[in-house]
């Protein structure tokens, strides 16, 4: 579905859930539904791009798209081009997002311009899931907006939070160097917007050593984040290691308030108990004797502590 050419396509029989997946595609990317896509009992406006329609416009393409594959009607699409109005603002939209991320922050221009022209924008809800254990690695992603977050499930169905990716981190950067199998399953949680560059695009970005000692410093960095975590969730006990996550969140994003410090917490509590290997409710209990202690508060998806110190010798006891 790559260019600017139409494409055509005629579909027999789908399931429902590949329609739905056929159907995402095409919005995601930005694609627009030109005359051929046209019914008598469902007039469509020429070359109207989805950044233009109203919600209840795109739940009445998709339903009319729906029907016509259903019934193997010939489908035409066509991507945003240099005539759409809105083709020039994208392209600028994913190059700011190209230059603030980490791993392409003050690459050359050329790089830029590549990403952009290439990439590809996608929306997830809440919980979908970006890729799986074991999928082929065949793109890297940027997190324009939202949380993307990388997990690893063991024999018993627990869940273990290894990383997570926020507004201008990358996700599966491995790809650019591997071509291995995903070894996490990545989700997203709240509405989440990312840019996809596949691997057949990766050739440029590999060949820039600018660009390669960046990516070699981000891999170190990964590394370096790994090997913490098995310290902490095989050394120290759930009240260090809980206190080993609110320091650094301290570090990272801490906010004085006249009480103490402000940071923020996960979107739930199975989350956080996913990210220190700990089972729900013993985290729970965990925090609420915090709270009865005076070291914590809840306030507004925050976190307040009281006494940051007392958490740092917390965050140390091993025993």
């Amino acid at each position: 579905m790559a260019g600017n050419s139409s494409r055509r396509q005629t579909v027999n029989f789908l399931s429902t859930s590949f329609l739905n997946d056929l159907i995402n595609a095409f919005f995601s990317r930005g694609y627009l539904f030109t005359a051929p896509l046209r019914h008598d009992d469902f007039p469509l406006s020429q070359y109207q791009c989805r950044h233009h329609r109203s919600r209840d416009d795109r739940e009445n393409v998709q339903g009319y798209f729906a029907q016509a594959l259903i019934r193997g009607i010939t489908v035409e699409t066509k991507e945003c081009s240099v005539g759409c109005d809105c083709a020039p603002v994208l392209w600028e939209r994913r190059a700011a997002v190209a230059r603030r991320s980490r791993l392409f922050r003050d690459m050359p221009d050329a790089l830029i311009h590549h990403v952009a022209t290439h990439a590809t924008e996608r929306r997830l809800r809440s919980g979908e899931v970006l890729f799986l254990k074991n999928d082929p690695q065949d793109f890297l992603a940027l997190v324009v907006s939202g949380c993307v977050y990388a997990m690893v499930y063991g024999p018993d169905g627990r869940e273990l939070i290894v990383n997570n990716f926020q507004s201008g981190d990358v996700v599966g950067e491995t790809a650019l160097i591997d071509g291995r199998r995903r070894d996490t399953t990545a989700f997203v949680c709240g509405p989440t917007h990312i840019l996809i560059l596949r691997r057949h695009h990766f050739e440029p970005l590999t060949a820039e050593p600018l660009f390669l000692n960046r990516l070699l410093a981000l891999l170190c960095s990964r590394l370096r984040d790994v090997a913490a975590l098995i310290e902490s969730v095989c050394l120290y006990r759930l009240e260090s290691r809980l206190a080993r996550y609110f320091v650094t969140a301290v570090d990272e994003c801490g906010l004085e308030a006249p009480d103490g410090v402000l940071v923020p917490l996960p979107p739930s509590q199975s989350v956080l108990a996913a990210m220190v290997n700990a089972s729900r409710p013993k985290l729970n209990a965990q925090l609420q004797a915090w709270r009865r202690s005076g070291l914590v508060s809840w306030t507004q998806g925050s976190l307040l502590i009281t006494d940051v110190d007392q958490l740092r010798t917390m965050a140390l006891d091993i025993a």
